[in-house]
């Protein structure tokens, strides 16, 4: 950490401890860099006491959870999908299966 770094975190009201948190919600894009418009338009999300920082870091982890809801939904879809072709298969050979007893039944006479 530098000393540079360190006045400005203190200049914004921000520990430093909280730098990797301010870095992930400045990179919108997700890249792992950071363009100007990006800490521009982050700051001026961030103006204010902490709290606007906690507050940027809640919405950010809501998003996160939402992404990953919508994948887990998909996944558990498709499985009940899997599941509903598989049912559907098996009352197929079940019904499937008298004709074919009666069928070989006849067969043999």
């Amino acid at each position: 950490h530098t000393r540079t770094m360190r006045e400005f975190f203190d200049t914004i009201d921000v520990d430093l401890s909280g730098a990797r948190t301010l870095f992930e919600l400045l990179d919108v894009d997700g890249s792992g860099r950071l363009d100007t418009t990006e800490m521009i338009h982050g700051f001026l999300k961030l103006r204010g006491p902490a709290k606007a920082l906690e507050i940027s870091m809640l919405v950010r982890w809501v998003h996160d959870l939402q992404e990953q809801v919508k994948v887990f939904q998909a996944k558990v879809d498709d499985k009940m999908t899997e599941i509903h072709d598989s049912q559907l298969s098996m009352e197929k050979r079940q019904i499937a299966l008298p004709q074919l007893f009666a069928e070989a039944e006849g067969f043999g006479n």
